[in-house]
């Protein structure tokens, strides 16, 4: 079990995991660090300067709700006219906002408000945040769902404590600005201020990080380090970035025995690449603790963008095999494990973990078929980065949305101008006319909302899933899907995430090739993308 390329192979130790166990070709790359790094699964409590230093670097919450609710005092101070920096993150949200539903005053809910938030972080930084799971079933296709990897009670503190002071606001001055579910609705400035104050947290927490990352390595953070030094600290940072290990912060010569290994262990390119370039960008003689400070932010916002060379990367190889389906934009199950092997990856997700992953087309039950673009932007392809966000891959039909509602510009439109709309996007090109049938099922969703097609909503992705197949995630309905990471879908299930052999045998001898006529599969396979027409709307909260 090894992707077969040159940086990565069996004999690093990842038998040492488990035998004959594989993990998706990303999540192995992580877990591949553990090995050299122990890991702990308690928490102590928070801590702060003036504080006891706990024992190891997992036992820190960085964040406390004085720190949280001090950056969202700070940012409601603030006005997007006063400030470049919030004038250039509204400038970000503006196309969203007005896509998406509004209160009567031409405010967004609560939910709405954190589907904004989610979208601005992943747009602008490849960062999932965490905490900002979906709260009921209008958003679950949309934002990520619960589990440890996601959980962070920041996001939903600096929300709540929003909405309260809108609330008093309100009360103050007798205004209507309250949502169905009695919250406080939200202005694009007040978004605007939440998402610049999570961003605050997010430099806060990677400002404590760094701070222990001096102490691991025996160092103050009123030093003045020389190159190789400064070297050293941001090669820890990295690889307490990439893996959170379980390094005792008083214990010095043990973590730079930790460092070594990390130095002398093998990646994907781009990781190595990021890594390379930060530390060629360190010319000086000399560096104080602001300029490491600078460095490691640098890191944080352009390593997202080499994660998505490797999501990237990994689509290819899934695209390259393609061919033996007539279904766009799938793989048979059976391909997906025996043809894998030969391109350089070996998948061996289990049909059932698939299947939570919503990465499983089974409207076929003869051929099942792993969905490229689900599993592509999955759980299973996300590392966890720092407490408070996670990185993983960007499905590229965000891309194609975020077009869309810059030329809508409004939460819906008819079927004959989004049919133009969409025939004018770089993506299109080459692929001639939309179907006649997919312009009658968009008429069709007009006609069930006024005369309008909701951007946002179920049926609209699935038609863009239909038009996109490769880049557009099939949007599966609520409650059919339940996402989780492989450790925690095996602890909820009671399953391994890993297909044994036997079950791959078995996928293997009931293949159904997509003309019939064989044993087993009398009938040719059909060719058309599942649809349903049960629509999900992000809640209008009118």
């Amino acid at each position: 079990c090894k992707w077969h390329g040159d940086e990565f192979s069996s004999d690093h130790g990842l038998e040492v995991l488990a035998p004959s166990r594989c993990y998706s070709p990303m999540t192995r790359i992580w877990l591949l660090l553990a090995i050299s790094c122990t890991w702990v699964t308690d928490h102590a409590n928070a801590y702060s300067a003036g504080r006891d230093l706990p024992e190891h670097f997992t036992d820190i919450e960085h964040v406390t709700e004085a720190d949280a609710d001090k950056a969202l005092d700070i940012e409601m101070s603030s006005m997007p006219e006063s400030s470049a920096r919030l004038r250039d993150i509204q400038q970000a949200l503006k196309s969203t906002y007005k896509t998406l539903p509004k209160t009567s005053d031409g405010r967004v809910g609560h939910q709405t408000g954190r589907y904004m938030v989610h979208r601005y972080f992943v747009e602008q930084h490849g960062w999932y945040l965490k905490g900002l799971e979906a709260e009921n079933k209008s958003l679950k296709m949309y934002l990520p769902q619960s589990e440890e990897m996601f959980r962070s009670w920041i996001p939903n503190h600096l929300q709540e404590r929003l909405e309260k002071k809108l609330m008093r606001r309100s009360k103050r001055h007798h205004e209507e600005a309250i949502d169905d579910q009695g919250a406080a609705a939200t202005s694009l400035e007040q978004v605007t201020q939440l998402v610049a104050a999570v961003e605050d947290i997010i430099h806060l927490d990677s400002e404590m990080q760094l701070r222990d990352v001096y102490l691991a390595l025996g160092f103050q953070t009123s030093e003045v380090l020389n190159h190789t030094v400064a070297e050293q600290l941001l090669e820890m940072y990295i690889m307490v970035f990439l893996s959170k290990p379980n390094m005792t912060i008083g214990n010095p010569d043990k973590n730079q025995k930790r460092l070594n290994r990390f130095k002398k262990m093998k990646f994907l390119p781009s990781v190595r690449e990021e890594e390379k370039r930060l530390l060629t960008s360190m010319t000086a003689a000399t560096f104080d603790f602001d300029s490491m400070l600078q460095r490691v932010k640098r890191f944080e916002q352009e390593f997202p963008s080499a994660h998505d060379e490797d999501c990237r990367n990994l689509e290819g190889v899934l695209l390259q095999m393609q061919g033996g389906s007539r279904k766009a934009g799938r793989i048979p199950l059976a391909s997906f494990y025996n043809k894998s092997g030969y391109l350089g990856w070996h998948f061996r997700e289990s049909a059932g973990y698939l299947r939570d992953l919503g990465a499983l087309d089974e409207s076929d039950p003869q051929r099942p078929q792993v969905i490229i673009a689900n599993y592509v932007a999955s759980l299973d392809n996300c590392m966890k980065a720092t407490r408070l966000y996670a990185l993983c891959c960007r499905s590229r039909c965000e891309v194609l949305i975020t077009e869309l509602e810059k030329l809508v510009a409004a939460p819906g439109t008819t079927a004959d101008e989004l049919v133009k709309l969409v025939a004018q996007l770089d993506a299109m090109s080459g692929r001639g006319q939309i179907e006649d049938k997919l312009v009658a099922r968009l008429q069709q969703i007009a006609a069930n909302n006024a005369g309008s097609v909701p951007l946002h909503g179920r049926l609209f992705a699935q038609w863009m899933h239909h038009v996109f197949p490769e880049q557009c995630p099939y949007p599966h309905e609520s409650g059919a899907t339940n996402p989780r990471t492989p450790d925690g879908w095996t602890q909820s299930s009671g399953r391994s995430a890993i297909a044994s052999d036997d079950e791959v045998e078995a996928v293997l001898a009931n293949f159904c090739p997509p003309h019939g006529g064989t044993p087993g599969c009398p009938t040719d396979e059909d060719a058309e993308l599942p649809w349903t027409d049960n629509e999900e709307l992000v809640e209008t909260e009118l």
